[in-house]
């Protein structure tokens, strides 16, 4: 054959097949266009039932329990990321989880919140395995939350029953009603330009804010937060936790964090370290053990000179 038939032939085929590779991309991006408006027309049809909000008990003597049993749990052809993992969280207290990454503090609240659920041991809220109750019973914030276009109030409601004085009570708790104040449509304000070419985009923390306004939103008995403000600064996360007993009364609460200035104003800290408890107390005897929590938050305390920030 040719030198000149070769190269043709060869031009030919890379030609064809460069067709047919974008031929193929094209069915998957359309393939996933039509999976995700499926999943907002099951949104759409969903928020039109009136999911009813779930209200957890006035008083935290009334509150279940969680307890975890030696829990493991693994990720495919990897070791235990929780490996014998025990843990009984007192109703109404909150909680922080800390320590390095990789110790196992994000996957224990996924765990909780029932996203995975082939794990070894025992999971329950009030002796009731957490795989086998309402969802609307744990209401969860994780760092990449996601933002709805639609309005600000739909973003928070979520196709639950609207009540005007929760509603009022958790946009005041969190400041958002001074975010919509500044807004010309308020909370009818859309949210990114996918849908309308109105809407707006917030910043990262304010976007979060909206997030953890839709969990306070939704009830419950327990309240997970997975690095809820590492879009914040560190001053807007200490004036954020400084009404974290407020954002979280009469709720078990468990919030995962790297910044260990925010611990503080938890009841009782966890300190992880490859899938177990290896420390645990309160801020005050954490730092008198000079232990490994210790040794964290002193390296971070550096960056923490604001007065009232530094333990």
């Amino acid at each position: 054959m040719p030198a000149d038939e070769f190269v043709l032939y060869i031009n030919t085929i890379s030609a064809v097949k460069g067709v047919i590779f974008g031929l193929t991309s094209s069915i998957g991006d359309l393939a996933f266009g039509l999976m995700n408006f499926n999943m907002y027309i099951e949104y759409v049809e969903g928020a039109e039932q009136e999911i009813q909000v779930y209200d957890s008990a006035v008083s935290d003597c009334y509150l279940p329990v969680l307890h975890l049993q030696d829990i493991r749990f693994h990720y495919p052809n990897t070791e235990n990321i929780l490996d014998g993992f025990s843990f009984r969280f007192e109703a109404g207290k909150h909680y922080a989880v800390v320590g390095e990454n990789g110790s196992g503090k994000s996957t224990l609240i996924k765990l909780i919140s029932g996203l995975y659920s082939s794990y070894e041991g025992v999971i329950d809220l009030g002796e009731k395995d957490i795989r086998n109750i309402e969802q609307s019973r744990i209401a969860t914030v994780f760092q990449d939350s996601k933002i709805f276009s639609g309005t600000i109030r739909e973003n928070i409601i979520c196709g639950n029953v609207f009540s005007q004085e929760r509603y009022d009570e958790v946009l005041r708790v969190l400041e958002l009603d001074r975010i919509l104040s500044g807004l010309p449509k308020g909370d009818e304000t859309v949210l990114t330009k996918i849908i309308d070419d109105e809407g707006i985009e917030l910043s990262g923390g304010q976007y979060q804010k909206i997030a953890l306004a839709r969990a306070l939103y939704h009830g419950g008995d327990v309240l997970l937060l997975d690095e809820p403000t590492a879009a914040l600064d560190s001053i807007a996360e200490y004036e954020l936790y400084s009404k974290f007993h407020e954002i979280s009364k009469n709720k078990t609460t468990i919030f995962v964090s790297h910044r260990l200035n925010s611990t503080r104003f938890c009841d009782h800290i966890l300190f992880m370290e490859k899938g177990k408890i290896v420390e645990q107390g309160t801020h005050g005897e954490l730092l008198a053990k000079n232990g490994k929590y210790s040794e964290m938050y002193n390296l971070q305390a550096q960056y923490y000179n604001r007065e009232g920030v530094k333990g």
